[in-house]
């Protein structure tokens, strides 16, 4: 009885880190930390633009590298614009994927582990949100004006008009 074969009657556990949980756990902390910067700058609508930009394109990598992963995985040969299309359509293209490589039954259930995995990671990143807000709450009041541009700063009072 060789090695293998003493493997297979044993059962061996699956891995519990396979490469697409860890992506899975990467998008989930990159978005954890892109809600958190954005609302640590909810005043400044730079840093927002800026980070709303970096979210998009860390979720098309995400998604990209996942792909990839379930590929290797699956043996499934992914088309060589199949990158292409992840940044043009985006979460269009992995539904499409999970469709191609999975059939239909499956593309459904993957469909909706998506689905699934994406409300949760809303829903801890608005809980983070909300924790980032009330950790920042002292040091911003939403009802103050924000300062004048440094232009109209040290501009005297116009004079008072004659009686």
């Amino acid at each position: 009885m060789t090695n293998e074969d003493q493997l297979a009657k044993v059962g061996t556990r699956p891995e519990l880190l396979t490469a697409k949980r860890m992506i899975l756990i990467e998008v989930l902390v990159f978005s954890i930390a892109m809600t958190i910067l954005q609302f640590g700058f909810l005043r400044n609508s730079y840093i927002t633009a800026l980070t709303t930009v970096l979210t998009s394109i860390g979720y098309g990598i995400a998604l990209l590298a996942w792909c990839k992963a379930d590929s290797r995985e699956r043996d499934y040969s992914l088309s060589e614009k199949f990158p292409y299309a992840v940044v043009i359509l985006g979460s269009f293209a992995m539904v499409y994927y999970l469709f191609r490589s999975r059939g239909f039954i499956k593309g459904i259930a993957g469909v909706g582990s998506f689905v699934l995995f994406v409300v949760g990671m809303y829903i801890v990143s608005a809980v983070f949100g909300i924790f980032t807000l009330i950790a920042i709450s002292p040091f911003y009041n939403p009802l103050a004006q924000p300062s004048p541009p440094a232009y109209k700063r040290n501009v005297p009072p116009p004079p008072a008009a004659p009686k």
